[in-house]
């Protein structure tokens, strides 16, 4: 039986540096067949001969040990002999690899998360091109039938295609780091860098004790900081927020000359000046280039105008596709053409040079792969040069800005394959021959081999190109700011310059399923804006009908979801009791956009109560269900924080509700915390929450709201509630004005075992005697002091009212419903106006349209007015029985003008309303904690850091998750009104 009959490989492809997949994907035999393959590739091309060495090293990724072990299973299987090099930097074990003429392997997923990681390939010369690929594929499939033509006996994996005996990797080589660490130090003088203080940031970097020796040994004072256990993704081309603050406070703290760090291989550098300013890698390799006195220079098409403008006059300068390998081989181009002082780099910085250098009378060896150390000495050398300081150096390059983003596209990275080809080829000419077009009053085009035409705007080529081009402008730039299109370049993706000097440049990533996007502009502010609309509107735009951006969920959402973080968008479910709307009064189905709701509407629901839970979209997943698939997704979504507060971790600990209340609701309490747990043992049907519910409601219309809130003060009662001051002064009388004979039919309410006597005989409910025991082991001590505290502070006049409010309430049910509502204050709210109902406050509402927020418990005590169950037993012990007019709650304004706050409760909940005008935006974190984001009016766009993004409109909801940390909030027409909760 073949192997692919009882295993389902994912195939590794080429990204734009080596192959990269899904951990998961990255099986023991999948790594083993494609390391074969090259090796075999390398042995047919006459690169290396059979029983070679072949060096392997790794990066600091938890997978990396069990990939190198599979590789080395497949170099030593081919005939070859793999030597070990550590956990070394990519650079440092090309250059060994090259210097001894070797072929070498490193396993690193360089800067992508750690949930997936990559093995890259090199030659004895140096990296493996694009030209080789398909000769490596071909001795891939052919090892790939073999071994799947062998039995389960022959085969040396297991069903998972995992090694059935793993080898080991023997011991480390040091040699290449230390080889590595000469290249530097024999070159470049020991005191070059004397008295410099430097921060090294540390983090998971394999190169990072590396990093700091070489600098010491230049003379450098290092302070190594950040050193982390756990992998960090830093991607020197999209720097998280998180990272630039760490730099920010170091340099900071340290007042140092820079701070360096290098990604997660080493080989793509940071630099950052003394105030902690960040470097883009496209400029830091100017400063390289200009104090190495390169003649000519490579960079990927993305690069920053501002190289173009500083380095035009200097050197020869070449626009390449992105990746290394397209570096590389204009870099071989360049050498073929008689340039002596050859290099390259990349946006992230990596820095490459396919020629050798003299400095300080050695020769600095070529080293065509990316490298971090090189433009990082480079650049703090051409500071001491040219006596300034970085930010003086940086400052005076020339002022064209950058900034890049990615959307990230929560599907599997074939089926982004597919959809990102049809995205470009959108809007990208028919003829795929066309690198770059031009338009003015003629149409300038350069073919992909180089050559020049002019083309008149009737031939039919040129009618193609201006079609494309007003599609483009009419359909894609039409936001303000975009003037009319001046070029567009294909070299790598699509990248548009309009004729006021604006860029932007989509590509779609090799290695991860998202879309690139670049922007070059006069202002920081503009590049920004410029990205942002990229991110948010335009490659939405782009891919409309071939992907759902925010939620494109698999039937393994969960899974899915941790690889790549979003908004959960959510849709409320509306609850149909009889008091709401119906037919053309009905206001919440208008609200949602639903025009076919034929029953009532009196609730709609935004949350995860089991109950009645929010559906995510769009395919419509209980939010509840999705929250309680595994401890994993409630932590990415509450925080640890709250995760660890909130045992109950399948819902959210706070629901938002918007209700319409044609009729009035019933009279009603909810229980306290510890009465909350009792009853739910008790008869869990009519209370199926364990949990605190405290709310507050505010009026969203201009109706207002009317509601019955709390007891009425005393003298109100006495005038309101009939006989109620005679019955006063004759209990009064009789006890002696003492509150302890007052309640004394009313005992039971504070001792948890007679409580449970009287509630169990009322309610004709039944339980175990081993139930009621434990009921009293686990809850009576809390019950008895909270019960007891509350009565000791009472006094006699309250304490009167809950024995003349519990005997109304024993009244026929006709007689109770027609005095009970007496005892309660009638209040109306203006629009905007709110009031807070704890937990043992009594109150009903009678009419309006108000949204309530609430603890999410859903657990209800009822006094009448409805059919609903009345539970006067347990009514009566959550009652506090203080009487007075409530508080009304009116918005406070905050720091920023277009935030008011409705309420805060610590540890419960808070809830704000934001008001924006078209294109105003406000700032969030979620820090330890999770959000909710309900638009009243208007709609919004919203935009995580990660690159996450969603647009909302009236009605519409989303969750932002503690794993997003923070946001931004813009709106997106004339007036917008949103209502935030969070935790």
């Amino acid at each position: 039986m073949g192997r692919e009959n009882f295993i389902n490989p994912v195939q590794l492809r080429f990204g734009t540096s080596g192959l990269r997949g899904l951990v998961e994907s990255m099986t023991d035999m999948e790594c083993y067949i494609n390391t074969r393959g090259f090796i075999d590739y390398l042995i047919a091309i006459g690169d290396i001969k059979t029983e070679e060495v072949i060096y392997l090293a790794g990066d600091l990724r938890f997978s990396t040990e069990r990939i190198m072990i599979a590789v080395a299973k497949g170099i030593e299987d081919s005939g070859s002999k793999a030597e070990n090099s550590g956990r070394i930097s990519s650079p440092a074990l090309a250059y060994y690899a090259m210097q001894k003429g070797k072929a070498s392997i490193m396993i690193t997923g360089s800067h992508i998360p750690e949930d997936r990681n990559g093995i890259k390939y090199n030659k004895r010369e140096g990296e493996v091109l694009k030209s080789d690929e398909p000769g490596i594929l071909t001795h891939v499939a052919k090892i790939r039938k073999e071994e799947y033509a062998k039995t389960e006996e022959e085969t040396i994996f297991n069903e998972k295609g995992m090694l059935k005996k793993p080898i080991s990797l023997g011991p480390v080589n040091s040699e290449p780091r230390k080889f590595y660490i000469d290249r530097y130090l024999q070159v470049f003088s020991k005191d070059s860098l004397k008295g410099m203080k430097i921060v090294f940031y540390q983090h998971s970097a394999v190169g990072r004790d590396i990093a700091v020796e070489i600098l010491e040994g230049l003379g450098a004072q290092v302070i190594p900081a950040g050193r982390s256990d756990a992998f960090i993704p830093v991607d020197t081309e999209a720097i998280r927020e998180e990272d630039l603050k760490l730099v920010k406070n170091w340099a900071d703290q340290y007042h140092p000359f820079a701070v360096l760090s290098t990604d997660g291989d080493s080989d793509r550098p940071w630099l950052s000046d003394e105030n902690g300013k960040f470097l883009r890698g496209d400029m830091l390799g100017v400063l390289a280039a200009k104090y190495l006195g390169a003649d000519f220079a490579a960079v990927p098409v993305s690069s920053n105008d501002a190289v173009d403008i500083e380095l035009k006059e200097k050197l020869k300068l070449t626009k390449t596709r992105i990746g290394s390998p397209h570096v590389i081989k204009a870099m071989l181009d360049a050498f073929d053409n008689g340039f002596k002082k050859v290099v390259g780099w990349e946006v992230n910085g990596g820095f490459l040079t396919q020629t050798d250098f003299q400095i300080n009378e050695e020769t600095l060896k070529a080293l065509p792969t990316r490298d971090a150390i090189l433009p990082l000495i480079c650049a703090l050398l051409l500071a001491i040069k040219e006596k300034k300081t970085l930010s003086e150096l940086i400052d005076a390059l020339p002022e064209r800005f950058t900034q890049a983003d990615r959307i990230k596209f929560p599907i599997p990275m074939q089926e982004f394959r597919k959809m990102s080809e049809k995205v470009i080829e959108r809007i990208s000419p028919e003829a795929k021959n066309i690198d770059q077009a031009y338009f003015d009053d003629r149409i300038t085009i350069i073919y992909k081999e180089g050559e020049e035409k002019v083309l008149s705007k009737e031939e039919p080529l040129a009618e193609d190109l201006q079609i494309k081009k007003k599609q483009l402008e009419e359909i894609y730039f039409n936001s303000p700011g975009f003037k009319p299109l001046f070029g567009m370049i294909f070299t790598d993706g699509v990248r548009i310059i309009f004729k006021n000097n604006d860029v932007i440049h989509f590509r779609p990533s090799g290695n991860a399923p998202e879309f690139r996007c670049y922007s070059n502009a006069n202002t920081q502010e503009r590049a920004d804006e410029i990205v942002t609309m990229g991110i948010t509107e335009i490659i939405p735009k782009m891919e409309k009908g071939l992907i759902d951006v925010s939620l494109a969920w698999p039937d393994n959402a969960a899974k899915n979801y941790l690889k790549n973080p979003s908004f959960i968008d959510i849709k409320p479910q509306i609850a149909d009791y009889n008091w709401g709307g119906k037919g053309k009064n009905a206001f919440i189905p208008d609200f949602l956009g639903i025009t076919d709701w034929n029953k009532f509407a009196a609730e709609a629901w935004y949350g995860s109560h089991p109950k009645l839970p929010s559906l995510i979209e769009p395919l419509l997943l209980p939010l509840n269900e999705f929250i309680g698939c595994n401890d994993e997704i409630a932590r990415a979504i509450l925080g640890e924080r709250i995760f660890r507060i909130f045992a109950y971790r399948q819902t959210l600990p706070v629901m938002f509700k918007i209700l319409d209340a044609q009729k009035p609701l019933s009279i009603q309490a909810h229980p306290w915390k510890g009465l909350a747990a009792i009853l739910n043992i008790l008869d869990s049907e009519n209370y199926p929450d364990a949990n605190l519910k405290i709310e507050a409601q505010f009026a969203i219309d201009k109706g207002g709201l009317t509601m019955l809130n709390g007891f009425k003060p005393f003298e109100e009662l006495k005038s309101d509630v009939p006989g109620f001051e005679q019955r006063y002064n004759e209990l009064s009388k009789r006890t002696g004005g003492k509150k302890g004979i007052l309640l004394g039919d009313y005992e039971y309410l504070f001792d948890l075992d007679k409580f449970l006597e009287v509630y169990l005989r009322t309610r004709k409910l039944t339980v175990s005697r081993e139930i009621r025991e434990e009921l009293i082991n686990q809850y009576a001590e809390e019950f008895n002091v909270f019960m007891q505290d509350k009565r000791n502070k009472w006094t006699f006049k309250e304490a009167f009212v809950l024995v003349d409010f519990a005997q109304a309430l024993s009244k026929p049910e006709e007689e109770r419903d027609e005095i009970i509502d007496k005892y309660l204050n009638m209040i109306y709210l203006n629009e905007g106006q709110g009031i807070l109902n704890p937990a043992d406050h009594p109150h009903s509402d009678i009419s309006g349209k108000f949204i309530e927020v609430m603890s999410s418990g859903d657990d209800t005590i009822r006094a009448g007015k409805t059919t609903k169950l009345v539970d006067i037993t347990a009514l009566l012990a959550s009652l506090s029985f203080k009487y007075g007019k409530p508080d009304v709650l009116k918005a406070q304004p905050t720091e920023d003008a277009h935030i008011e706050s409705l309420i805060s409760i610590p540890g419960l909940f808070n809830l704000q309303s934001i008001r924006l005008n078209k294109e105003e935006k406000v700032e969030g974190e979620v820090k330890d904690g999770f959000c909710m984001l309900i638009v009243m009016k208007g709609s919004i766009k919203a935009q995580a850091q990660n690159g996450a993004v969603t647009t909302r409109t009236r009605g519409e909801a989303t969750i932002v998750p503690a794993i997003l940390k923070s946001y931004s909030i813009t709106s997106l027409e004339p007036e917008t009104e949103v209502m935030r909760v969070f935790v």
